[in-house]
């Protein structure tokens, strides 16, 4: 959904990004994703039968930080997530395809979404995580390489206008 709410964001007919007020990102490129399943199914670290794993970033960045990174591909506008739900019914009323707009297609579950990120993000621990994979142990923060890769990716596959 994140690719979707960011093509749907950078598409000129929206030009505008949630503000999220205290959400932080976490995430993780697929290959130290995979490379941390590795670790933890290769590596025992106990007699246990069953461990839960965090697999997140321990490095967390603020939403406002990812935003900055997106603006230096485009310049958007920063509004509330009821201003980015009520633009997007906009274009929905206008007759706008969801081909045009991916996030027409995600609209109920976007209009859901109203109100969350106000608060304080939940923060899941890693550390014993990292202590099995040097994988996520290594990972970086979330970047604007990153971002620059993701982008480029969406434009020259058709997903972003």
């Amino acid at each position: 959904m994140w690719p979707i709410m960011f093509a749907t964001s950078l598409h000129p007919s929206m030009n505008a990004i949630p503000s999220f007020p205290g959400k932080v990102v976490d995430w993780i490129p697929v290959d130290v994703a995979a490379s941390t399943i590795t670790d933890l199914l290769t590596t025992s670290s106990s007699e246990t039968r069953y461990e839960v794993h965090n697999i997140v970033n321990p490095k967390r960045i603020k939403w406002e930080e990812l935003i900055e990174m997106l603006r230096i591909e485009k310049e958007v506008e920063v509004v509330s997530m009821r201003e980015w739900v009520e633009r997007l019914n906009g274009l929905a009323d206008e007759g706008v395809s969801p081909d045009d707009v991916p996030g027409l297609k995600l609209l109920q579950f976007f209009e859901n979404m109203v109100g969350e990120g106000e608060e304080e993000e939940r923060v899941f621990e890693t550390g014993k995580t990292e202590g099995v994979s040097g994988a996520l142990a290594a990972c970086e923060a979330f970047n604007g390489r990153w971002v620059k890769k993701n982008v480029g990716v969406w434009r020259e596959g058709g997903f972003l206008k």
